[in-house]
């Protein structure tokens, strides 16, 4: 079953795992079943396929689009975009059974694959409370290795004719949280402010997902790398801050005159 299946993303390859098994290894045929439970890893499941051709009986169920983390992850690192490793699986039982051999130490954010807002995250400093924290009824969580950090960015895409609006999300002191909804504070930037390389891929990133309209973000480590976490299919555009600089690119987008 998929609850079995251990989901991870390791630089620019990704894994799928059955009690420790490499999944390319041992099948050439897989039966989508179910698709609409668990549909963010059986998108992942269907990039996994399609890198290593394992055929796929249902293969139409599981072209979906990117929901979730994990997905997102596996599109990101099989395109050559830098995004953070991750462990993730449909179940917190067989996620909990790969805490003692994970490769990222400690601390680690612990994640639901479909959270918003910062809710359902997690930092864990040890295995033990990392277990503490998968033992909760709720299941679908995805775990990375804490990247220190000066903020995220958020990249907002409105098309491809019109440059992005950007913003800086830094979190208080004591929490590993930059999410203005948890009280980050935030800073509007011009999109020439922003590394080139960083941009470009943040970009790519959107499209790859077939997002027009969409907000990206990136972590600006502090070991002067980035990383794009995800590409948010619903980013607040009439709520949030700088809601005026928001709605006037997306009259823009859709062609509205100026008054």
């Amino acid at each position: 079953m998929v609850q079995q299946l251990l989901f991870a993303v390791r630089g620019s390859s990704v894994s799928i795992q059955l009690q420790g098994q490499e999944l390319r290894d041992i099948c050439d045929v897989l039966h989508l079943r179910n698709v609409n439970i668990f549909a963010d890893y059986a998108n992942a499941l269907r990039l996994y396929a399609d890198k290593y051709g394992i055929e796929l009986v249902n293969a139409t169920d599981a072209t979906l689009p990117y929901y979730g983390k994990v997905s997102q992850g596996f599109l990101m690192a099989l395109n050559g975009i830098c995004t953070p490793d991750l462990l993730s699986s449909p179940s917190n039982e067989t996620l909990r059974a790969a805490l003692v051999a994970q490769p990222f130490g400690y601390p680690v954010i612990i994640k639901h694959n479909g959270g918003i807002k910062g809710h359902d995250n997690y930092l864990a400093n040890d295995e033990q409370s990392a277990e503490d924290i998968l033992r909760q009824d709720k299941q679908n969580f995805v775990l990375q290795p804490f990247i220190a950090n000066s903020g995220e960015l958020r990249v907002l895409r409105y098309g491809k004719a019109l440059d992005p609006l950007v913003f800086k999300k830094q979190a208080v002191k004591g929490t590993h949280l930059n999410n203005t909804s948890q009280g980050g504070s935030v800073t509007l930037l011009q999109a020439d402010a922003v590394d080139d390389a960083a941009l470009a891929q943040a970009l790519q990133a959107a499209e790859l997902m077939g997002r027009d309209i969409g907000g990206v973000d990136i972590l600006l480590g502090d070991d002067g790398k980035y990383y794009i976490l995800e590409v948010n299919t619903t980013p607040a555009i009439a709520s949030g801050v700088f809601r005026d600089e928001k709605q006037k690119l997306y009259d823009a987008f859709f062609g509205a005159e100026e008054e």
